[in-house]
């Protein structure tokens, strides 16, 4: 609840009903441990999923697979967040204008609001924080992450821990 709409874009909410791998005509709830979930995370994953049931039941019982996307090799989103990431590196600051060239562009497909340098400003944040912050939110689970935080030089201070997910012991799916 509350959280930037990207998330529910990106992973099945727990409980939600879709039909899956193994499940071609009925809709079946999704829960961390079924019917598939991604293993860093536990969550089962929107990304990546066909919006075609066929597509995504296929290769079963001798059948053809038809789960081949082609990949893509860039996002568009990807050349955004890459610019205004550059922008801000070799300025030390990014105007509005460039921010609605690029961040805004991908903020405003999700549905969300502008980030701007007085927002920035209004609740003391940082606006290279904020920059990577949208590139991780837009790209997660995308296969970014290990290579940013050591292009960042953060990657000491991010990765000393074990990479947390979702929470099943002691949780209402635990049985």
């Amino acid at each position: 609840e509350k959280r930037d709409p990207r998330m529910t874009m990106t992973m099945i909410i727990p409980g939600t009903l879709t039909n899956r791998v193994f499940y071609p005509v009925t809709k079946v709830a999704n829960y961390p441990d079924k019917p598939q979930r991604n293993f860093n995370t536990g969550y089962i994953l929107y990304k990546y999923m066909s919006e075609d049931p066929v597509a995504n039941n296929s290769g079963q019982m001798g059948d053809a697979s038809l789960f081949d996307f082609d990949r893509h090799l860039i996002r568009y989103a990807e050349v955004l967040l890459t610019y205004a990431e550059a922008v801000y590196e070799k300025n030390g600051t990014i105007s509005d204008a460039d921010l609605n060239r690029s961040i805004n562009v991908i903020r405003d497909r999700a549905g969300m609001p502008h980030l701007t340098n007085a927002f920035v400003a209004i609740n003391d944040l940082d606006m290279r924080t904020e920059i990577r912050r949208e590139r991780t939110i837009e790209l997660a689970l995308e296969g970014f992450r290990y290579d940013d935080i050591r292009r960042w030089k953060t990657a000491e201070t991010e990765l000393p821990q074990d990479i947390k997910g979702i929470k099943i012991k002691g949780s209402e799916w635990q049985t």
